[in-house]
This record gives C-alpha cells, sequence and structure tokens, in this order.
C-alpha cells in the first residue's frame, strides 16, 4: 500500500510538472499534441501505449485542449495499465529493426517554451518509465521502511536481475543503433557531399538555363519586333494597295473624263462640220438671193421704165381727153346756148365731127370762157357732174379701160414695193444670222481651245503629282527596308555571339548524363529556334522579293495610267496579286502559330526551370533536414526521366512541325516562282499596251 502511495505520489508530481510545462499560460487549458510531444521521447519503446494515451486524451475533446483534472484522472488510469502490462515488447527491439525506427519521431527543437522544467524532466530517465522505474522506487522505499521475508527479496533479485539483464540487453541495442547511426551519419555525410556536387552543378545549370532564359527573352523580343514590323509591312502593303485602288479609280476617273472630253470634242467637230455646212448653204442661199435680187432690181428698173412709160401715156392720154372734153364742152356749151337763146326752131345734134367745122372759132372762144369760170383745183369728174351732156359709149368705154390699167398698175407698184420690202427684210435677218453664226464659231473654237489647255494642264499636273507621291512612297519603303536589312543583320552577330558565349554543352558532358540530355536538349531546341528564324528570314526575303515584285508591278502600271482599256487587265492582275498576298498571310498566320508553339515550349521551359529551381530549394532543405535523401533522389530521378520523356516527345512534334514548315516553305518558293513567270507575262503585256498607248496618244494628237 505504501508502494503504491509513493507511485501515485510521484506519478502525480511528474503529471503536474508535464502539465505546468505544456500550459504556458495558466489557463488550465493545455493542448493535447503538446502534451504528446513532451511525453513521446520517454515512449519510444511502447509507441502503441503513447497511441492509445493520445486516444484517451482526444477522446470527447475534439477542440484539441484537456483540462489538468482530465489529464490527471486519464493519466493515473493509463500509468496503471502500463505498469500491470507485460513487457515483452519492449524486448523485442533488435540490431536487426533498428531500421525501422522513423527518425522523424525525434524531436529537432524544444517542444515547451519553458525550458527548465523540460530539461529536467528529461534529464531524469525514471520519471516516465512507469513500468520499470516507478516499481524500482517502490522497491526502495519498501526496503528502508518494511522489513519483508526472503521470498520478497528473492523477487526483488530476480527482478533485479531481470532489469539487469533487460540493461545490458538495451546497452547492447544502444550500442548497436549508435554504430548504425554512426553509418547513417556516414551516408548522410557522403550523399551531403554529393548533394553539395550537385547542388554545384545545378546551380551552374540554372545559370546555363538563366542566361538560356535570357537568350529565350531576346529571341522572344526579337520575334516581336518582326512580328511588328511585318504587321508595318502589312499595313504598308494595304496602304499601297489602297493607294493602288485609287490610282485604279483615279485613272477611271481620268478616262471617263477624257472620253466626255473626246465626246465633246467630236460634237464640237460635228457642230464645227454642221455650222460650216449651214455656213454654205447659207452662203449659196445669198448667192441666189444676190442674183434673185439683181434680177428684181432689172425687172423693177424695167417696171419703172414701164410704169414711167405708162404714166406718160396716161398724162398724153389725160391731156388728150382733156383737149377732146373741152371741145366738147364747148361745143355742147353752144349748142345749150342756142337753144336756149334763139326762139328759132330746135337746131338738130352734131351726128358727126364734119358738122360744126364752120363753127371752129365760136367753139374755141366758148372753150376759153369756160375754162376761164372753171376752178383749177375741180377734177374732172367734177367737172363732168357739172356738165350735163351725153358722152359717147366709145368714150366711157375708153375711160374705164384707162382707170382699170391705172388701178392695176397701181396694184402692181403696190406689190413691188411690198416684196421688195419683204426682200430688203430678209436680207437684214439673213445678214444678221451670219453674224451669229460667225459668233459661235469663234466663240466654239475659243471654247475648245481652253478645253484642250485645260485637259492638257490638268493631266500633266496630277500625273506629275502621282509620280512624285509614289516616288517619295517607293524612297521611304527602300529606307525601310535597308534599315530592316541593318538591324537583321545586327541581331545575327548578337546571335551567333550569344551561342559562342553560351555554348556549355562541351563542360557537363562527364557531369551528370541527365544534365548533357537537358543541355542537348536546349541545344536543339536553340537549333530549331535558329531554323524557324532561318525559315523567318526567308520568307522576309521572299515577301521581299514580293513587295520588289509589286513595286514594279506598279511602276508598270503607272506607265499604263492613260490607256482605257486597261483597266480590265489591272483587275485581272490585282486579284492575282491579292490571291497570292492572301496565300502569303496565310503563310505568316501558320508562322505566327508555330511561334505560338515556340512561346509556349520556351513558357513550358520557364516552367521547367521554376520546377527545377524550386527542386533545388527542397534539396537544400532536405541537406538541412537530413531526411529521405535517396527517395528524393530516387524520385528526382524518376521525374528527370520523366521529363526527358516529354522533351523526346516535344522534340519529335517540333521535327514534324520543322517537317511541315520546310515543305510550305517549298510550296511559297514555288508559287512564288510562279508569280514571277506571271509578272513577266504582265509585263510583257503591259509593254504591248503602253506601246497601243502611245499609238493612241499619237492618233489623239494628229485629232
Amino acid at each position: 500500500m505504501a508502494g503504491d502511495a509513493d507511485f501515485e505520489s510521484t506519478l502525480q508530481l511528474v503529471m503536474r510538472q508535464i502539465y505546468t510545462s505544456c500550459d504556458v499560460d495558466n489557463t488550465n487549458r493545455a493542448p493535447i499534441s503538446q502534451l504528446i510531444e513532451f511525453i513521446k521521447p520517454h515512449m519510444l519503446g511502447d509507441l502503441s501505449a503513447l497511441d492509445h494515451l493520445k486516444y484517451l486524451l482526444e477522446f470527447n475533446n475534439e477542440d484539441g485542449y484537456i483540462s489538468s483534472e482530465v489529464f490527471y484522472s486519464v493519466m493515473t488510469q493509463w500509468a496503471k495499465k502500463v505498469a500491470n502490462s507485460d513487457h515483452e515488447d519492449f524486448n523485442d527491439i533488435s540490431p536487426n529493426n533498428l531500421d525501422t525506427i522513423d527518425e522523424k519521431h525525434l524531436p529537432y527543437t524544444q517542444s515547451t517554451p519553458r525550458a527548465s522544467f523540460g530539461q529536467k524532466l528529461l534529464s531524469s530517465e525514471c520519471l516516465l518509465n512507469i513500468s520499470g522505474a516507478s516499481a524500482n522506487l517502490s522497491v526502495i522505499q519498501s526496503k528502508d521502511t518494511n522489513t519483508v521475508g526472503k521470498t520478497t527479496f528473492e523477487d526483488q533479485i530476480n527482478r533485479l536481475e531481470y532489469q539487469l539483464n533487460k540493461c545490458t540487453n538495451e546497452l547492447e541495442m544502444v550500442k548497436l543503433q549508435l554504430a548504425a547511426s554512426e553509418e547513417h551519419n556516414e551516408n548522410l555525410q557522403a550523399d551531403l557531399e554529393r548533394c553539395k556536387t550537385r547542388l554545384m552543378s545545378e546551380q551552374q545549370v540554372n545559370e546555363h538555363l538563366q542566361k538560356n532564359k535570357a537568350y529565350c527573352e531576346e529571341l522572344k523580343d526579337e520575334i516581336c519586333q518582326s512580328k511588328k514590323e511585318i504587321e508595318s509591312l502589312r499595313t504598308k502593303l494595304q496602304q499601297c494597295e489602297k493607294d493602288r485602288n485609287y490610282m485604279s479609280t483615279y485613272v477611271k476617273d481620268l478616262e471617263q473624263e477624257i472620253g466626255k472630253l473626246e465626246n465633246r470634242c467630236k460634237q464640237y467637230v460635228e457642230n464645227e462640220q454642221r455650222v460650216k455646212s449651214e455656213l454654205c448653204d447659207i452662203r449659196a442661199e445669198l448667192d441666189n438671193n444676190e442674183q434673185k435680187m439683181i434680177e428684181l432690181n432689172k425687172a423693177n428698173e424695167g417696171l419703172k421704165a414701164e410704169l414711167n412709160m405708162n404714166k406718160t401715156k396716161i398724162i398724153d392720154l389725160t391731156s388728150e381727153n382733156n383737149e377732146l372734153l373741152d371741145y366738147r364742152t364747148h361745143n355742147l356749151e353752144k349748142t345749150s346756148a342756142r337753144r336756149f337763146s334763139s326762139s328759132t326752131a330746135y337746131a338738130p345734134r352734131f351726128s358727126d365731127s364734119f358738122r360744126d367745122i364752120g363753127s371752129e372759132e365760136e367753139l374755141s372762144f366758148g372753150y376759153q370762157t369756160n375754162v376761164s369760170l372753171l376752178s383749177p383745183c375741180m377734177s374732172l369728174q367734177a367737172e363732168l357732174s357739172q356738165v350735163n351732156f351725153p358722152i359717147d359709149e366709145a368714150t366711157r368705154e375708153y375711160i374705164e379701160s384707162l382707170k382699170s390699167e391705172n388701178r392695176a398698175l397701181k396694184t402692181k407698184f403696190e406689190e413691188l414695193t411690198k416684196e421688195t420690202d419683204h426682200l430688203y427684210k430678209e436680207i437684214s435677218k439673213l445678214e444678221e444670222n451670219i453674224e451669229q453664226l460667225e459668233k459661235a464659231v469663234k466663240k466654239s473654237e475659243l471654247d475648245r481651245d481652253e478645253l484642250e489647255k485645260r485637259y492638257k494642264n490638268t493631266n500633266g499636273n496630277s500625273e506629275n503629282a502621282l509620280v512624285a507621291e509614289i516616288q517619295n512612297k517607293l524612297a521611304k519603303l527602300q529606307d525601310e527596308y535597308a534599315e530592316l536589312q541593318r538591324k537583321y543583320a545586327s541581331k545575327e552577330l548578337e546571335v551567333e555571339e550569344h551561342n559562342k558565349k553560351f555554348n556549355f554543352e562541351v563542360a557537363y558532358k562527364n557531369a551528370q548524363k541527365e544534365l548533357n540530355e537537358k543541355c542537348q536538349m536546349l541545344a536543339n531546341l536553340q537549333k530549331e529556334t535558329n531554323d524557324y528564324k532561318s525559315t523567318i528570314c526567308k520568307l522576309t526575303t521572299d515577301n521581299r522579293s514580293l513587295e520588289t515584285a509589286m513595286e514594279e508591278l506598279n511602276k508598270k502600271l503607272k506607265k499604263a495610267e492613260d490607256v482605257s482599256y486597261l483597266n480590265k487587265n489591272i483587275e485581272d492582275v490585282a486579284s492575282q496579286v491579292q490571291t497570292h498576298i492572301d496565300r502569303k498571310n496565310e503563310v505568316m498566320g501558320e508562322l505566327a502559330k508555330q511561334t505560338e508553339t515556340l512561346r509556349d515550349s520556351i513558357k513550358v521551359l520557364e516552367d521547367k526551370l521554376r520546377d527545377k529551381d524550386n527542386e533545388v530549394e527542397n534539396l537544400e532543405k532536405i541537406l538541412k533536414s537530413q531526411e529521405n535523401i535517396k527517395n528524393i533522389m530516387w524520385r528526382d530521378n524518376s521525374d528527370l526521366r520523366k521529363q526527358i520523356e516529354v522533351l523526346t516527345v516535344e522534340k519529335q512534334k517540333l521535327t514534324e512541325e520543322v517537317h511541315d514548315l520546310t515543305i510550305c516553305s517549298e510550296t511559297i518558293n514555288n508559287e512564288v516562282t510562279s508569280f514571277h513567270e506571271s509578272t513577266q507575262m504582265l509585263c510583257d503585256k503591259i509593254a504591248n499596251l503602253t506601246d497601243e498607248n502611245k499609238k493612241l496618244e499619237d492618233r489623239v494628237m494628229e485629232i
């Protein structure tokens, strides 16, 4: 009973010290993991009991903390179970199964902040060895206090012998463990040196990879610059195409204007010919009219002469009639005077002209008196109306015939005057029309001269301006191409210098096979990048040749701008060039895709380098911790093998892509040759068209 009391008292002291050392903040809540770690170094021989203790402590404690009361109760029960259990598990440890001890369970640092309490507990080997040390304490104390019999001493002796054998076995086990640990330490040192050498080689490889990474970044920058240059060339090409389209549209407009002007010139020529024909007709009509006027003037003069003759005749006739009338009136007066004055019988009338011959003096006297009585203003009809005497029918008919002739002559005279006036008016109108036609002809000639001058000036100025602009653009493009060639030459020299500087393949052949394979892979990748670069250079040269061909075509198209029927051929050529440009764009797209694949492969290599850096850091950590180096080396080797396999697969893919690129480049070269032949054919056609254009210009100049 006393031994049990001492056991319990010592156990309580130990448990209190353990709990107080783990309960740093004195909150009566200690972490279970920290308590287990504190007890673990003293229970390495009976880990199953320690696991059972952990299970008991974690039971109904989900937060990972435990109070002192629960810890003390659980610990006392566990200690009693351990004390009553068999010790065969401790005897199972032998030098053969030393490797089964896991070195991870050994603590590397102090588990508690209270170093004094922990060191005191760990310095006393019998504090937690409850199965053996607690029994020894109880036996020693029972020896001092109580006197037991011989049986108890024998039991104690047997127990001590058992403990002594156990201690010797443990000592041998410790010696063997120490020897094994020394051998393990030597192996670890050898592994450490090997890892140091490997770390040095890895550092060198890392430096080499960093240099390669920098070189890859430079290549990326060059590829980006080349892409930018290609894009700028594309934009320039598009601008040239736009200019070409603009020029073609401008040429079409000029041709349309030329056609319009030619039509207008034709119309002016036709109008001029028509006006000339009209002038000829008008001149002929004028000549005819002049002849008619001459004839009419002659006829008019004849009519005037006839009229004068008729007037003289009328005057003569009127004078004769007047004389006859005077004579007869005188006779009538005489007879009337005789009738009314004489009272003789009625005298008979004169039957004829011979009856009153004897009385002529009387008649003349009567005529004179009668004429003196008549007024000079009185007409013949008035006189005849005053005189009421019978007139002969012959004289009356003769008088009427004279009157009718007089009227007819007057009407003819009026008609002739009207005709002459009408002819004079027509002549004046014809003269006015002739003047207007002459003015219109002069204006048409002036307009035609002005149009020809404007056409020549506009065509000359526009052609000179366009030629100057296109020459400036061509000069700029040539300067840019020269700069690009210089840049590419400098970049190629830099690449050669980098290849000479960073060729570390020979230095690491004898170091490690894996690193050699990686270096070879990197060299292959560099070669492939150089091949890609050479293909890009070839494509750029092809692009330049195509652009030179395009420039030559543009120059030759400029020579044939004034030809009207050249538009169809130019459109066909433009469609062919557009198809070739589309093919070139497709090839450039494929190259862009391949550059993207190269970027992806470079990114994969960068990721691999990062992984290698991480592996080097892990190796450093492993060298510090000295744990599981061999397993990690085997894993690294397996990972490296896998990476090598992946790299071989990628290499095969890249070779296939390079093969496809070579096929594509051959097809492009064939297309370029065919395009060059087609351009030569087009040049011949354009030369023929220029000759025809010159002929047309000569015809136009002759017109």
